[in-house]
């Protein structure tokens, strides 16, 4: 018979009375579904990086003025939210999908969401800065206060993310697991 298979696997069973034959040459495995489904995803990436990429570089080149304190502010903020935060995005679905890099994946996902939090605190260290060469009141608007809640969420969110891949690895270390 077929690699190793008995007669009984060749018959699925009867349906309204008919015996039905699995085909000669099977189907393919669930993991290489699986591989193939990633890799048709992965093509993806690589455009979604270069589009993020060239946005930033056109919106940073279009709006920073180096000479006020006042642009350094929106431009660390956008490099934080929408150029690093979106690479950081794309890294962990990289290490969703290519479980054989999963570290390195985990990694890159874990340094670009550590640079991201640094460009957010560097935009609400610019603005208060500005505002005490300035000699104007903190926290007068709307914006203000919003972006500081902001900042210490998303300082929170690194904490937490940064504790929880540390301590994971300390804990499947400790109980003989495979780290990450």
């Amino acid at each position: 018979l077929l690699c190793g298979s008995t007669m009984s696997d060749l018959f699925e069973g009867e349906k309204d009375g008919a015996v039905s034959v699995l085909p000669l040459i099977s189907s393919p495995t669930q993991q290489q579904q699986d591989k193939h489904n990633s890799n048709s995803r992965l093509k993806y990436f690589f455009p979604l990086h270069l589009m993020t990429l060239s946005v930033s570089a056109y919106l940073l080149f279009v709006s920073f003025e180096p000479s006020d304190l006042v642009s350094y502010h929106p431009t660390f903020a956008f490099l934080s939210f929408t150029l690093l935060m979106s690479e950081s995005l794309i890294t962990a679905a990289q290490a969703k999908i290519k479980q054989s890099g999963l570290s390195y994946w985990l990694r890159l996902h874990l340094f670009v969401n550590i640079l991201s939090t640094v460009f957010l605190i560097l935009s609400l260290g610019t603005i208060i800065a500005n505002k005490i060469l300035r000699g104007k009141f903190h926290l007068t608007s709307w914006h203000s206060w919003i972006g500081v809640l902001v900042t210490v969420l998303v300082v929170l969110q690194s904490i937490v993310g940064f504790g929880l891949y540390y301590l994971a690895r300390r804990i499947l270390r400790r109980f003989g697991a495979k780290t990450l």
